[in-house]
Formats: C-alpha cells, structure tokens, sequence
C-alpha cells in the first residue's frame, strides 16, 4: 500500500485523537497528489478568470488578439483547438500512467532516508501539455471562446503560481511513487535539499524523509485465540422482555406535576432571532432527561422540568456547524411553556400480547428472545477473534518511532493538559497561595506531579495509537485488504438509509468535516480483523452449562412504568 508524501498533517490529526484511542488511515500518495493537482488547478483558473476584467497590462493583451479569430491565435500559440476541448480526466491519469521516477534511497538511519530522484523529460512535458491543455480548457477571456486562451496569454497570467503548484505537486508525486516501489512508509514531510522543474528538461530532486522501519508480520496461523464461551441467563431474558414491554408501551396523559424522568411534556415551544420567530410549536412534545429542544441546547432543562418550573427561557448561541441553516451562527432564544403530561404504560404480559410476535405463548417468546441474545453474542464473539488476534500481532512486532514523531507527540501532550486555572475559576475554588506558602507550594508541587502523570499517559496513548496504525497498514498491505468507494456507499446506505443524490450530499459535509477517512479507517479495520479471525488458529471452546430460559419466572408487567 502507497503511503502518503504529506502524512504529516494526517499523523498530527492522529496524535490529536489518542486519548480517545481513534486512528486514522492513509490513501495513496499518488491519488492524493493528483486530488491536490485539481483543486491548485482550479485556484489558478479562479485567479485567471479575476484576471479577465482587471489590470491595464491584460487590457493591452486583450487589444493585441482582439479581433482576431480564437481558433487562430490558440494555433498560434501551439494550443489545439481540439485537444483544449477534451476532458481530461487527470485521477484516472495517474492511476494508469506513472511517473516512472528513477530513484536512488540511500539509508542514513533506522528512521531516515536520502532520496536522489529524477523523473524523465518525456514525463515532464507530458505533464505540462496536459495540465496546461486542462487550464486552458477551462478559463474565459474577453475575446475568446471557452477553452481558447492562447497559452502564452495563461502563461502571463497564472504562470508563476502555476510552476509553483505543479512543482510542490510533482515533488509529492514523486516521492510518493517512489515510497510504494521501494516499500516505504514515510512520516512527517519530507525535507527537499534540491527540486528542478522546467518544461522539455527531466525533473531531478533530493530530499531527507522519515520512515517506520520494516519489521516482519508473524505468520497468521501462528497466532493462536480463545473464542469466548457464549451463555444466556434468565436475567438477560428478563431484561430483554421488559424493553420489549417499554417499547410497546401506550403514551397516555397522567395528571401529575411535576414530571418524572422519562416522562414527555408537551410544550409550547417559541425560537426567534432578531424578533423574528424562527419555530413555533405549541405541541411540542419534549422528554423529561434530556437538555435539548430542536437539537439546540437548554442549559439545565431536566433539573428545572424535575424541580417543576413550566416556564423557561433562555438564550443561546447556535455553532456555526449547526444542521439547521436557519438557524446556525444565530443569536436565538428559546421559550417554553411546559403543559401536560404524558406516561408510558406498558401493557400486561399475557399469552395474547407474546402472540404479536407469533408466538404461541410467553414460554415461546422467552425461547425466540434467548434465542436471539444467543445469536448476538455468537456474532460478538465471533469479531472478537480478530480483534484479539490483532492484539497478538501488536505483542509480537515492534520498531522505533521515527524521532520526528516523538516531537510532534511531545508537543501535543502539554497542548491536550487541562487548563488547571480555568477550571478552578469556573468552579470559583480559590487559587492554592491564598492557603499560604507552604500550602501553595504543597499544591502546586501536587498539580505539577499529576499534570507530568496525565502527560506521559497521553503520550504513551499516542505512541500506541500510531504503532497501531502502522500495523493495520501493513497487514492491509501484505494481505491485499482495501477499502474503496462502493464499501463506503454500502455503509452510508445501511448506516442513514441514503441514495443517490442524498448520499452525494451525506459524503460532502463528512468529508467537509473530516469525518469520511475515520469512517474509511473503521471499515479497513473491520475487514483486517475479518480476514485475520478466518485465518488465524481459534483455541477450543470451553462449554459452560445454561439454565433453561423458558423455566424462568415471567417478570412483572403491567401498570405504570417510566421509560
């Protein structure tokens, strides 16, 4: 597997999430790349298009072709008229067509390597043709058609940035390619000592780039894993039947005041902004045990719905990542006037209610409800084999962290201590020199001991979260284990019940928010652990005895009941 050129911001990202145990995976460097082509592309095609109407200079060109037929100057500037027309699609481009980069790796450390590389000039003007022919294709100016702007014309307007992207991008690319042929996997960015683009002359760079050092992945009928015993006892049957009874529960309307958790009120509901009435509900029906209303937070709505307060009204500011756009970035305030109130009343447990589930009495349904927590836990046991037999690898394999990392660990952990300060002024504790000198100096000897203790368990939470990382990579790689796009469709369908055009918008605000290579990382890691709990050694199961659930006595039903 091709490991990104630019893993550093990926790793930071990383780190950033340890303490949550959350990883995160890496695309291919040379799909990556050519995704930072496009969107440099069209940043330059912006700047030209802004170019269209401003500056005297670009007037003075414009005068110099105006009149002139478009196809004629676009001949003159050795622009095919034809070819500019062409879509080109550059990512499957680089999927197809490599840069064929020759390249000497010289080994300046376990984690270190020297990288004198050079990429033909065939290539090189291949790539600007294309890239060139793309701009072209794209930009309007007075005086021509779509897609025939003379190049010399592109070149006066966006040539500089232009060289400038497509050097950074190449370099990437490069480095990229060179890093899946030679089995690399490089952390960090890489430190270039020298880069030389021209167009028609073959690109030759060298640069200093971090890498996990190999390391040999045990045969996996080597590791050895207990598959859990799977047992159902008459208390999970029990509690099962209950929820069914909760679920199955009518809403009725009880006189009572106040309410008790888990009970709805019904209330009028009011959001403005500005003085501008943004929701008005009179029947809207809110849980008691939640602080929300509309997905907006109320500061404190259970308690004062629990102490019996039916007014409330508060304001609050909506984050600007809110759902809603109605409401997002808003200055709003939310009024509620609490009315009646509504119980769940489950029904009684008879031989009639189990037959909605088809079946013939309660006995029946206790056996199906076994029969299912059975199903389930065989299913959990099941992935349970992998993920403990990834475990066992983890046990098995180790290697250096590049040193770069470890900085980039170190300078995270501080960052992610809680502000001690803060916290003590938000819950209005008076800070320790008040108590004296000595007492002072006790706390904060005390503060300082347990900050160093938080610090180091972070840092090792990150140095963990990146050794696993590593290894799922590798095993992914050596096992041909890949992710692609339909697997994330799959999953966002299953998962949020979209298609086409909702899904299309569902996978642009998850990448907006960073969220589709964490999705992308949980669905490599379920197929490794899949393909690991297939071919590693599963130990006996050890038997264990079960009480008949169906003997069991039937729980109580009936009556009012709080969900």
């Amino acid at each position: 597997m091709a490991q990104e050129a630019n893993q550093d911001e990926d790793r930071r990202e990383e780190f950033a999430d340890g303490a949550d145990g959350a990883d995160d995976i890496d695309v291919p460097a040379e799909a990556e790349a050519v995704e930072r082509i496009e969107a440099d592309l069209r940043a330059a095609k912006a700047a030209a298009a802004e170019g269209a109407d401003t500056g005297k200079d670009e007037a003075v060109e414009d005068e110099r072709f105006e009149g002139a037929d478009a196809d004629e100057a676009a001949e003159r500037e050795g622009v095919d008229a034809d070819a500019a027309d062409t879509d080109v699609d550059t990512d499957e481009a680089a999927e197809d067509d490599r840069l064929g980069t020759e390249a000497e790796v010289e080994e300046l450390s376990p984690t270190a390597r020297r990288i004198k590389g050079r990429v033909p000039a065939d290539k090189i003007r291949e790539i600007f043709k294309e890239n060139w022919r793309e701009l072209g294709a794209q930009v309007q100016r007075r005086g021509f058609r779509k897609g025939r702007v003379p190049r010399r014309l592109l070149e006066r307007i966006v040539g500089s940035k232009f060289m400038e992207e497509l050097e950074k991008n190449l370099k990437e690319m490069a480095i990229g390619e060179v890093a899946k042929d030679r089995g690399l996997y490089m952390v960090g960015t890489p430190e270039f000592a020298r880069a030389e683009l021209a167009e028609g002359a073959p690109f030759e760079f060298e640069a200093v780039v971090e890498v996990v050092p190999d390391f040999a992945l045990p045969p996996l009928e080597d590791i050895e894993v207990a598959r859990d015993a799977v047992a159902v006892s008459d208390e999970e049957v029990d509690a099962q039947l209950q929820h069914l009874l909760r679920e199955h529960a009518d809403l009725a309307v009880v006189d009572v005041w106040p309410p008790a958790e888990g009970d709805v009120v019904v209330a009028a509901t009011k959001i403005t902004s500005g003085g501008k009435v943004i929701v008005q509900n009179d029947g809207n029906a809110v849980l008691v045990g939640r602080n929300d209303v509309y997905g907006l937070p109320v500061p404190d709505l259970k308690d004062k719905l629990l102490a019996g307060e039916r007014r409330i009204d508060c304001e609050i500011q909506v984050p600007e990542d809110n759902e809603n756009e109605r409401l997002r970035a808003r200055r709003v305030r939310i009024e509620l006037e609490a009315g009646e109130v509504k119980r769940r009343t489950p029904p009684e447990l008879t031989d009639e209610w189990a037959g909605l589930f088809k079946c013939a009495n309660v006995a029946e349904l206790r056996t199906r409800i076994a029969e299912s927590i059975r199903a389930q836990k065989e299913h959990a046991a099941e992935r349970a084999l992998g993920e403990r037999a990834f475990e066992r690898i983890m046990e098995r394999v180790g290697f250096p962290i590049p040193e770069g990392v470890t900085k980039r660990i170190d300078e995270y952990a501080p960052k992610a201590m809680p502000d001690l300060e803060a916290i003590r002024a938000e819950e209005g504790t008076a800070p320790a020199e008040d108590a004296g000198a000595d007492a002072a100096a006790a706390a904060a000897a005390e503060e300082s001991r347990k900050r160093a203790e938080a610090s180091a368990e972070l840092r090792e939470a990150a140095e963990k979260v990146f050794r696993r990382q590593v290894v799922m990579d590798r095993l992914a790689e050596s096992h041909k284990i890949e992710v692609g796009e339909d697997d994330v469709d799959e999953y966002l369908q299953a998962a949020q019940g979209v298609r086409g055009k909702e899904l299309v918008e569902l996978k642009r605000r998850l990448e907006a928010r960073g969220a589709m290579r964490r999705i992308m990382q949980e669905l490599l890691a379920v197929k490794v652990y899949d393909h690991l709990r297939r071919n590693c050694r599963v130990a006996v199961e050890e038997k264990k005895e079960e009480r008949p659930a169906e003997g069991a006595e039937t729980p109580a039903a009936g009556g009012e009941e709080r969900a």
